[in-house]
């Protein structure tokens, strides 16, 4: 018995030590591309799930993605490639394993942002086989003297063709019925108005994220309270913003125009990126350009309802969204009306915009925002 666990030792010693006999130079090739497609998903996964904010906290994300992936990446390509070794798979073992990672990999990621089972697969060994066999080309035309000229020229049409804009044109065939609306009298409507304007934020004062809104805020709101119908707040949603859903913040980016006023009001809703990512000042362009024709415009901060991967979205998030729209309507008019206020006689409540990208468009399809926005508006 002893001897024969010896043999089966040896003979798996053996196995092992002739596990790369078929990993030549094309196949160390392919093992290097296979490295470089899972670390490309590990990396647009840690961009797509931060940790944390600021540039620090993503470049950690990043640096974490790309470690993490290289150790696994050694030790289960490794593994993989001593297991086709020990089947006497004829094949490069070391490189098909690398290529089994990646497929699994890529599985394994869209499956967790609940892509599907079945997708998650079919796109997963997809990505895996369209990598690989990229790859492969790219590695065959390299090794031709021909190939690598193929490839220059390739390269060198692609950097022409970006640096001439040809590959964002596309021919636009639009067909319009009905009247058409009523254009604007101006020789380039993105250009600067003729207003001069004011920029400043409005908010709780007490942000631990974001000092615009914390102790560099310009004017303190009061927070509102939804914890009657917002139970689910995970602790460490909390733990990032030090606050829960009996104190949300009123927080708003505002360009004022100069004079008199009352000037129309353009609210502006970002939409449902991870929340550590803030998005307010995404509409810090279009906030001046209105503010420059005329417009009271205000980005509203709805970054802390955002979801993330570490602590999930709030219940009822599209009914929390419009809660807080009409919340900030309210306390507009209240900022209206007083004389303390920056925004003192300013806002025309008669002519209210609301615009919004992604979900912080879909609020207003929720049923009645419309309906109660109107009501709040008016005394």
């Amino acid at each position: 018995m002893k001897h024969r666990l010896i043999n089966v030792m040896r003979w798996i010693g053996r196995r092992v030590v002739l596990t790369p006999e078929r990993d030549h130079a094309v196949a160390k090739w392919l093992i290097l591309v296979c490295w470089l497609g899972t670390t490309a998903a590990a990396v647009t996964v840690a961009i797509g799930s931060p940790t944390g904010a600021g540039m620090l906290a993503h470049a950690s994300d990043i640096a974490k993605a790309v470690g993490l992936n290289g150790l696994a990446f050694l030790i289960v390509s490794l593994v993989l490639g001593i297991v086709l070794s020990l089947m006497y798979v004829p094949l490069p073992r070391l490189a098909l394993g690398s290529l089994l990672y990646m497929m699994a990999l890529s599985v394994a990621i869209l499956y967790y942002v609940k892509s599907g089972l079945l997708f998650s697969y079919i796109a997963g060994i997809g990505y895996g086989l369209a990598v690989g066999l990229i790859g492969l080309a790219v590695i065959f035309l390299i090794r031709k003297k021909v190939g690598r000229v193929i490839l220059l020229g390739a390269a060198g049409l692609v950097v022409v063709a970006i640096l001439a804009g040809k590959l964002d044109e596309q021919e636009l065939s639009l067909q319009v019925t009905g009247d058409a609306p009523a254009t604007i009298d101006v020789s380039n409507p993105g250009e600067s108005g003729p207003h001069d304007f004011t920029f400043f934020t409005y908010g709780s004062g007490d942000d631990v994220q974001r000092a615009e809104y914390g102790a560099e805020v310009d004017e303190v709101t009061p927070t509102v309270d939804a914890s009657d119908f917002i139970t689910k707040w995970p602790e460490k949603r909390e733990a990032f913003w030090e606050f829960g859903p009996e104190n949300l913040p009123l927080n708003g980016r505002t360009w004022l125009p100069d004079g008199d006023g009352p000037f129309p009001v353009v609210l502006m809703v970002h939409g449902n990126h991870t929340m550590e990512y803030f998005s307010t000042d995404g509409y810090d362009y279009l906030g001046e350009q209105l503010a420059s024709r005329g417009f009271l415009a205000i980005s509203v901060d709805e970054d802390f309802v955002n979801y993330s991967n570490v602590s999930g979205s709030p219940n009822d998030n599209y009914q929390l969204r419009a809660w807080l729209l009409l919340k900030h309507l309210a306390q507009l008019q209240r900022m209206n009306q007083s004389e303390t206020s920056a925004l003192f006689g300013k806002a025309d409540f008669d002519q209210v915009a609301l615009i919004g990208h992604s979900r912080g468009d879909r609020r207003w399809q929720w049923p009645g925002i419309t309906r109660l926005s109107l009501a709040m508006m008016k005394p």
